[in-house]
């Protein structure tokens, strides 16, 4: 998924859990939703939570639009590892 870039990645998905980072240009999620927020691996290696509103499907590059974008695996450090094709 895209994200707003510097939004908030919670601990758990409330805003009074604490914030583990902020997110980049992608966020690698399955899509599950809690209460408004979508659970996230964080590029930390933890689980987090966003709020559903700063996330949007990923749709491509300006240099390929029918791009698709996908998680190939975590890396030893819990990373994860994006592919852009």
């Amino acid at each position: 998924m895209s994200a707003a870039e510097q939004q908030p990645v919670y601990s758990s998905p409330t805003v009074e859990s604490r914030q583990i980072g902020t997110t980049l240009e992608f966020v690698a999620s399955t899509g599950a939703m809690v209460d408004g927020y979508v659970e996230v691996l964080h590029y930390s290696g933890q689980i987090g939570f966003v709020r559903q509103s700063a996330l949007h499907a990923w749709s491509g590059t300006q240099y390929n639009p029918q791009a698709s974008c996908r998680v190939l695996g975590v890396r030893d450090n819990k990373t994860p590892v994006f592919s852009i094709r």
